[in-house]
């Protein structure tokens, strides 16, 4: 399992910036109740926040724990504030979380209370946790090509040229989940296959899809809509479904068109041939 490791304050690594202010008397640490720290894409994610105890305060002595999550100003259900766990680590010293990425689903920055303790005096630290929106990209508009016989008499088959649909997702994109939704009303749809997940980038998938229902000949366009609680804004694919009688129709109606005269013509020689055979016999009854 992948795991990353965000150093920040005084060991400040990468993306992780936080700003340490003067510790107060009350204070069991001197921390910044504003940190922050940008969670990278892996499954799981480790965040140390370095902090200095007050004189004596023994770091041996403090703990930690997560009173309260909210996301955007909301409260977060239980299982997603136990998406992020704390502890002191003694040997930074500094609060160490160890993050669960994957079950923070949404974009948003989590805000997490954490409740410092010595046994007898308590301190409530806030730490900000931003969940980027992801990279994803997908192809925006598909070519279809369909040749039909007569599919509205169930006449016939059809042959369908669909090209592939790709999705690719960028270097910092986790994504766990994927929405495939069509945008149409109509009986005449695109139905599109979700991948497996999750998927981590940087990655190409290509979801595979079908065609329901008869088409109208000529042109139709149906879009679908491609939506996961990781992306910042969900994405449509425009499908151009062109629909035309097969070639092969023309082969057909012209065997059947010649097979047609040749029968008309013989009926009509067949015919000509008893009257003039009835005029003879007639002719020949008369004479007689």
């Amino acid at each position: 399992m992948r795991r990353s490791i965000l150093l920040a304050g005084a060991f400040a690594i990468g993306a992780v910036v936080l700003a340490a202010g003067p510790a107060s008397a009350d204070d069991l640490v001197e921390l910044s109740s504003g940190a922050s720290a940008t969670l990278p894409a892996e499954a799981d994610a480790v965040v140390l926040l370095p902090l200095t105890p007050a004189p004596g305060v023994a770091v041996t002595g403090l703990t930690a724990r997560v009173v309260r999550v909210v996301r955007d100003g909301r409260p977060v259900p239980a299982e997603t504030m136990q998406a992020i766990g704390v502890r002191i680590e003694p040997a930074v010293p500094a609060l160490r979380f160890d993050v669960r990425v994957d079950d923070l689903k949404r974009v948003g920055d989590y805000t997490a209370t954490v409740a410092v303790g010595d046994g007898g005096r308590s301190e409530l630290v806030d730490v900000v946790f931003k969940r980027p929106g992801a990279d994803l990209q997908a192809t925006a508009a598909i070519e279809v090509k369909r040749t039909v016989w007569f599919p509205e008499w169930g006449i016939g088959g059809t042959r369908e040229e669909l090209p592939e649909l790709h999705v690719g997702a960028g270097p910092d994109t986790r994504i766990t989940e994927l929405l495939v939704t069509g945008l149409d009303s109509s009986a005449d749809q695109v139905v599109v296959t979700g991948p497996a997940m999750p998927v981590t980038g940087p990655a190409a998938l290509t979801l595979p899809y079908r065609i329901t229902g008869t088409p109208p000949l000529g042109t139709v366009t149906r879009t679908v809509q491609l939506d996961s609680a990781q992306l910042a804004r969900p994405l449509t694919v425009q499908f151009r479904v062109t629909t035309r009688r097969d070639p092969a129709l023309i082969v057909v109606f012209a065997l059947l068109g010649l097979f047609a005269g040749v029968s008309v013509r013989r009926i009509l020689v067949a015919v000509q041939d008893r009257a003039a055979a009835a005029g003879r016999a007639t002719e020949l009854a008369a004479r007689l």
